[in-house]
C-alpha cells in the first residue's frame, strides 16, 4: 500500500501550477487594486491546511472486518444502482439531449448549460446515480479476491462509464477526476502485483513511492501512450471550439477574454507558420498551459473584485449541487447564475479556494484547517486499509491534486461524494454477523 501523502500532492499541484506560469508566453494584467491581499489570503488557505495536516499524528487502527458474503452484496446492490444511473444517462444523452455525436457538439454543449436546471425527472436520477459505476469499481478494486474475475470485468467496462460519457461530450475534467480516484484506490489496495514499490526521492528528502511496475516497459509505454493521446484530445477539444467560435485572431481575442498580453514572438511565430495542424497544436499548446496558470491570477481579481471579504453564502455557492434540490419541494433558491453575479468573470477557474472565498471569505481560514485535519485522518485510515477511509480519500487527493487549478468539490462532482457517503453507508450499517474486531 502506497498512498502520497496529502501535503506531497500539494507540492506536486503548486509546481504544475508554477512550471505552466512561467512557460506560457503571455502576461497577465488587470489584476486589481491590490495584489499583497489575495495572495495573503491564497497562502493563509493552503499554510492553514498543511497546518491542519500537522496536527494529526495518529488514528485508531481497530475496524471491523467485513464477510465475503456482506462485500458480494454490497457491490451487487451498488452496481445495480450504478446500471441504472448509466442506463438513464445514456437514454437522455441520446434522445432528449441528442448529444452524443451532435453535428455541432459545441453548440449543443452550450443550450445545455443555458438550460439550467430543466433536466427532468430521469435527468436528477441519473446524476445521482450513475457515479456509483464509478464507485462500486473502486469498492471491487478493494475487495478484488471476493468477487469472481468475471464479475470484476463486467464492473471494470461499466464503471469507466463516465469517461466514455466525458469522451463523447468532449469533457476532460471528468476523465482526469475518474481516473485519479481510480489510481489512489489501486494504490491502497492490496492487488499482488504491487509487490516491490521505488521511492522518488528530492535531495534526499523521500516525496512519494509508486509500485516498480510502473517502471516497466510494457507498462511504462502504454502510460505514456495514453497521456499523449490525452493531450492530443485535448488539442482537438481547443480546436473545435475554436472552429465553433470562428475566431479569425484566436490570439487577439483570447488576450482580451484572458486579460493577457500575449508575447509578440509567440503571436509571429503562429503567424508565420503555414501548416494549420502545426498552427492549431501551438495554439493549443498555449491554450493548455493557461488551462493551468490562470487560476491563481483569476483568484486575485476575483477576491479584489467583491466587496465583501466575509463571505456571501456560506456554502450555498460551493455546495449548489446539492443545495438546488430545495428547489423540488417548493423552496425559493436562486439560480447558480445568480449566485455567481457576484463573481469577477463566470465561468473561469480560481484554484479550490476561489469559490471557498466566495462562500465564506477569511473566516474560511478556520475551514481550511478543519479540512486538513479531517484529509489527515483519512489519509491515516486509508493507510491502515479502512474501506470507508479510502473511498473518501481518493475523492479527497485528486481535489487538492488540482487545487492550484481548479475546484473539482464542485458540480457534477459532487454526485462522486454522494455515492461514496452512501457506498459508506452500507458498509457501516448493512447487516454482518461475522463482523471480528480486530
Amino acid at each position: 500500500m502506497s498512498l502520497i501523502k496529502p501535503a506531497y500532492l500539494l507540492i506536486t499541484s503548486f509546481i504544475i501550477w508554477l512550471i505552466a506560469y512561467l512557460s506560457i508566453p503571455a502576461t497577465y494584467i488587470n489584476l486589481g487594486e491590490s495584489l499583497w491581499f489575495p495572495i495573503l489570503t491564497l497562502t493563509f488557505f493552503n499554510l492553514l491546511f498543511v497546518l491542519g495536516l500537522n496536527t494529526v499524528n495518529g488514528v485508531p487502527k481497530k475496524h471491523p472486518q467485513i464477510s465475503i458474503q456482506k462485500k458480494q452484496i454490497i457491490i451487487l446492490l451498488l452496481f445495480g444502482i450504478g446500471v441504472l444511473g448509466a442506463t438513464l444517462r445514456v437514454f437522455q444523452r441520446v434522445f432528449i439531449q441528442e448529444i452524443y455525436f451532435a453535428e455541432d457538439l459545441v453548440k449543443t454543449r452550450m443550450d445545455l448549460m443555458a438550460n439550467e436546471g430543466n433536466s427532468g425527472l430521469i435527468g436528477v436520477i441519473s446524476a445521482v446515480a450513475y457515479p456509483f459505476t464509478t464507485v462500486t469499481l473502486m469498492l471491487a478494486i478493494l475487495w478484488i479476491k471476493s468477487i469472481r474475475k468475471s464479475f470484476f470485468i463486467v464492473i471494470f467496462l461499466i464503471g469507466l462509464y463516465p469517461i466514455y460519457d466525458s469522451f463523447l461530450t468532449e469533457s476532460r475534467l471528468l476523465i482526469v477526476f475518474v481516473l485519479g480516484m481510480l489510481v489512489v484506490t489501486v494504490l491502497a489496495s492490496k492487488i499482488s502485483f504491487f509487490k516491490s514499490f521505488t521511492t522518488f526521492n528530492f535531495h534526499k528528502l523521500p516525496l512519494f513511492r509508486i509500485p516498480t511496475i510502473l517502471r516497466r516497459k510494457r507498462v511504462f509505454i502504454p502510460l505514456i501512450i495514453i497521456s499523449v493521446g490525452f493531450v492530443i484530445f485535448s488539442q482537438k477539444v481547443i480546436n473545435n471550439r475554436l472552429a465553433a467560435f470562428g475566431y479569425k485572431d484566436t490570439l487577439t481575442i483570447w488576450e482580451y477574454y484572458h486579460e493577457t498580453k500575449i508575447d509578440k514572438d509567440f503571436k509571429q511565430e503562429v503567424k508565420r507558420e503555414n501548416s494549420i495542424v502545426q498552427k492549431n497544436k501551438q495554439i493549443g499548446m498555449y491554450s493548455l498551459k493557461h488551462y493551468f496558470s490562470h487560476s491563481v491570477f483569476e483568484y486575485v481579481r476575483l477576491v479584489n473584485h467583491l466587496e465583501s471579504s466575509y463571505g456571501y453564502y456560506y456554502g450555498l455557492f460551493e455546495f449548489y449541487t446539492f443545495i438546488k434540490f430545495a428547489k423540488i419541494i417548493g423552496f425559493d433558491i436562486p439560480s447558480f447564475s445568480e449566485l455567481n453575479e457576484v463573481s469577477y468573470k463566470p465561468a473561469v477557474y480560481t484554484t479550490f479556494w476561489g469559490p471557498f472565498f466566495i462562500d465564506f471569505g477569511v473566516f474560511g481560514f478556520i475551514i481550511s484547517f478543519i479540512l486538513g485535519r479531517f484529509t489527515k485522518r483519512m489519509y491515516l485510515k486509508a493507510r491502515e486499509g479502512s474501506e470507508s477511509a479510502i473511498l473518501i480519500y481518493a475523492f479527497i487527493a485528486v481535489i487538492i491534486l488540482a487545487s492550484f487549478f481548479v475546484n473539482l468539490a464542485m458540480g457534477g462532482n459532487l454526485y462522486f461524494l454522494n455515492a461514496i457517503f452512501i457506498s459508506i453507508l452500507f458498509i457501516k450499517f448493512w447487516p454482518n454477523k461475522t463482523v471480528i474486531t480486530v
